[in-house]
């Protein structure tokens, strides 16, 4: 039978900060380990170990070396093997596995980009309006969240603030993660009486997955004093377009019927 002994991995942490210990590490006469971050915020004169009192005088590049070799698989389940110190930041900014959460104060659900986007609209009941790329469409829109669904099926998705003093702030972002080099333009206007209009060009970003924020607001709209707001959004796809040009059958999804709710 194989002998196997379980290791708390709690030995790896600061003792003075709890956190997992990364290079730089130090330590004290008697062997206690402190992490760099803790090291420094102590006065030179007052570097003494919170364990035994000893002094904190030197580093130990053994604990580093062990501490770097320690490999733990990622909990959302990701191929790759991760230092101790790195597996918790990791797991919350940088793996594409990592859950989608809802940016709705007070909703807990976390999940994949597909049931994020079932969860918006069965538990929040969210209207969707489907939009052709590069065509310009109206949005009637209230304070509150609104999803846009383009003709290849990805969903982005429109706040509207309520009115601060200079009026509506309103964000739209990708709910699915744009890829790197795949640019997605939008430019949003808006006219509030005749001989007014303001528009507002940008490139998109993706939801946050960590925190499930939006993208910093990007548009003010006045107050509106009688009726709805009404957008004209025109959100560009440069990825499609280098496609279109490059096969002459990719307009098959443009040349069906397309329905608004």
């Amino acid at each position: 039978m194989e002998d196997v002994t379980m290791m708390g991995m709690e030995v790896f942490n600061c003792l003075a900060c709890y956190l997992p210990l990364r290079p730089p590490i130090y330590q004290c006469s008697v062997g206690h380990f402190i992490c760099c971050s803790c090291h420094d915020k102590l006065p030179a004169e007052e570097r003494k170990c919170s364990t035994c009192s000893a002094a904190i005088s030197q580093r130990c590049y053994g604990m580093e070396r062990v501490v770097d070799s320690i490999l733990l698989p990622c909990k959302h389940g990701c191929k790759k093997k991760i230092a101790y110190h790195h597996k918790a930041e990791h797991e919350r900014n940088q793996c594409r596995n990592r859950p989608y959460v809802c940016p709705v104060s007070g909703c807990r659900f976390s999940g994949t980009n597909a049931q994020l986007l079932d969860h918006f609209t069965a538990r929040h009941k969210w209207k969707t309006k489907r939009f052709v790329y590069s065509v310009a469409f109206d949005l009637q829109v209230q304070p509150g969240y609104h999803l846009l669904r383009g003709g290849d099926g990805r969903v982005f998705l429109l706040n509207m603030a309520p009115p601060e003093s200079l009026g509506h702030a309103v964000s739209l972002v990708s709910v699915k993660p744009i890829g790197r080099g795949h640019v997605i333009r939008c430019s949003v206007g808006f006219s509030r009486f005749s001989g007014h209009y303001q528009v507002t060009w940008l490139e998109l970003g993706s939801l946050s997955r960590s925190d499930g924020l939006l993208a910093e607001y990007f548009f003010v709209v006045p107050k509106v004093s009688n009726g709805d707001v009404v957008l004209t959004i025109t959100i560009d796809d440069g990825k499609l377009y280098e496609e279109d040009h490059d096969d002459d059958n990719y307009k098959d999804w443009e040349d069906e019927e397309v329905t608004y709710d």
